[in-house]
């Protein structure tokens, strides 16, 4: 039962993953690591959300991480033999920049959080993740104006949590 889901829902799932690794073979990965991880963890899933949901969040916490891992393997540094003049990267983000940008990343994440999960789960697939209402509509079965006003709702809500930050 669990597998066929799976079946008809990879293309989609792949689609989100590629858009992340804009490389098939590495989405492919992707939406298969996270296959292994919905099976390991089955016995979490509650069914408060439907199932593709469930898969589709998984789906975008495997790429994360693959694009984290990706970046740590990017950064790997050649022999000192194998450089030429050429070959020497450019300077690097001021590191400033990377704190204060890591640091608004992660009050963003906590005031998503701390959403209500009706809007938190509408902001998150049609503001962040990019689908239509009519899509979140009907893979949900909440009306296309509710879940425009759960959206609207959890901006307005997400705006004074992380003024209050």
């Amino acid at each position: 039962m669990l597998v066929r889901q799976f079946d008809e829902l990879r293309p989609r799932l792949t689609s989100v993953a590629l858009r992340f690794a804009r490389d098939r073979h590495s989405a492919e990965d992707i939406v298969q690591s996270a296959f292994e991880k919905a099976l390991r963890n089955l016995h979490q899933f509650r069914g408060r959300a439907r199932l593709s949901t469930w898969l589709h969040r998984i789906v975008v916490n495997e790429s994360l991480m693959w694009l984290r891992a990706e970046g740590r393997r990017r950064r790997r540094t050649l022999p000192v033999h194998d450089w030429q003049e050429a070959d020497w990267p450019e300077p690097g983000p001021d590191p400033a920049e990377g704190l204060a940008t890591r640091q608004d990343s992660e009050r963003l994440h906590a005031g998503i959080a701390r959403l209500p999960e009706e809007e938190r789960e509408v902001l998150l697939r049609c503001s962040l993740e990019g689908a239509s209402y009519e899509q979140f509509s009907a893979e949900t079965g909440v009306h296309r104006a509710a879940a425009k006003s759960r959206a609207y709702r959890g901006r307005q809500r997400l705006r004074s949590l992380l003024a209050e930050a």
